[in-house]
């Protein structure tokens, strides 16, 4: 009868061993993230900061063919069009996505920024009707 108990209170001490863990008891990650803008031009970055809560790996989706395994990584799309960012967040218990569209125009030059003067902008025009 000894021998029994003390078998039984080893098999529960590695029972209560085997199912601790390293990530907070089996939670599963919550992803979220913000993003400094979401309508840019193609000459502007954005940061992505990572707000997500139990995750211990990352993986970014930009929507136009990048991705990244930073945490919080910065992207400048050199497109214009809508693109959705995708999030994946990991643990080993599993994982969860979180989404954000991005608006990218064509970049404009501002002209206000422009002083009197001349300036070579590349073309040349000719006057071919007279």
């Amino acid at each position: 009868m000894r021998l029994f108990k003390k078998l039984f209170t080893l098999v529960i001490f590695v029972s209560l061993i085997a199912c601790s863990s390293d990530d907070a008891s089996g939670t599963l990650p919550i992803a979220s993230f913000s993003a400094s803008e979401t309508t840019v031009d193609t000459s502007q970055t954005i940061t992505f900061t990572n707000t997500s809560v139990d995750a211990t790996s990352y993986s970014w989706d930009f929507g136009d063919g990048s991705s990244s395994n930073s945490t919080s990584p910065n992207h400048q799309y050199a497109s214009p069009g809508n693109y959705t960012v995708t999030l994946k967040a990991t643990n080993s218990s599993g994982d969860d996505i979180a989404t954000q569209p991005i608006t990218v125009f064509a970049y404009a030059l501002n002209n206000t920024n422009l002083s009197a003067g001349t300036y070579d902008v590349g073309y040349l025009v000719t006057n071919t009707t007279g």
